[in-house]
């Protein structure tokens, strides 16, 4: 998934298939995948969908009665309208040919001063992650928000669709999400930073969120639902910053990013 130079910008979108005679060999070393023929011009789709907004595609996710939803957001403009300073969502559907059968493209502003990454729980709803600014400053919290696939925002989740989370360790308290991921209990798992003391120090920060969008008590500290892993090996530049989750069969959360911007840091926790 990446965006083109074009003096109209476009979403792009790919998808892979892995050819049989390596579905069943062990995987060694890096595995070869191919672009799947049968969806769109030869495994890639280039579309602007007609809109003239600048569209950063963040995730092209498979939804589970086939097909697939592309999750993109874009700025306020006369022509796609949303809040003022922040980012809209759009949805794109897919059948498995790459056609597009749906989408949903104007004004969904979810209060999402930058929004980096998405998912879809076993409801069929899109859970968006990424930063929220607070009070026009450089203070920013966690901003999860879920919306159903015709786009509308999930009100049974958060607050009118949202949840933000505040880790504020100090600094400018700029704290962002990047990843995040669904447990097998439907709990949500958001990974990203929290700015410590000063720029360029931060912690990788975790949040697991029920399906309701409240913390989990279960988790972290205090029973906040929030948890912070430093590796500090630089003393002058400690920035711990997480970029990707999963969760494995036992339940433990997988983690990773980068540490002292050059080294890989992964973390194994319950």
């Amino acid at each position: 998934l990446f965006q083109p130079s074009h003096l109209r910008p476009a979403t792009r979108l790919a998808r892979w298939a892995m050819p049989a005679l390596l579905a069943t060999a062990p995987l060694v070393g890096a595995v070869p995948a191919m672009l799947d023929s049968d969806f769109a011009d030869y495994g890639v789709l280039l579309t602007s969908n007609g809109i003239s907004a600048d569209l950063h595609t963040i995730a092209h996710l498979p939804l589970p009665d086939g097909g697939s939803v592309a999750v993109f957001t874009y700025r306020h403009t006369t022509e796609m309208p949303c809040a003022s300073q922040r980012v809209c969502i759009g949805l794109l559907r897919f059948n498995d040919h790459g056609s597009i059968i749906d989408a949903s493209l104007g004004g969904i502003s979810l209060s999402l001063t930058t929004a980096n990454a998405a998912t879809l729980d076993a409801q069929g709803r899109i859970v968006v992650v990424g930063a929220v600014e607070i009070a026009e400053g450089p203070d920013h919290d966690f901003m999860i928000a879920r919306m159903h696939l015709d786009g509308t925002p999930d009100t049974s989740f958060g607050s009118g669709g949202k949840t933000r989370v505040h880790f504020d360790q100090g600094g400018d308290n700029y704290d962002a999400a990047y990843a995040v991921t669904i447990d097998g209990s439907g709990r949500i798992v958001v990974v990203g930073e929290a700015e410590r003391n000063a720029i360029n120090n931060s912690d990788y920060a975790i949040v697991r969120l029920l399906p309701n969008g409240q913390p989990d008590p279960s988790f972290g500290i205090n029973s906040s639902g929030k948890r912070l892993i430093s590796f500090d090996l630089s003393a002058n530049s400690p920035t711990d910053v997480a970029t990707g989750v999963a969760v494995d069969a036992d339940g433990k959360i997988l983690i990773a990013g980068t540490v002292r911007d050059t080294d890989l840091g992964i973390k194994r926790i319950g």
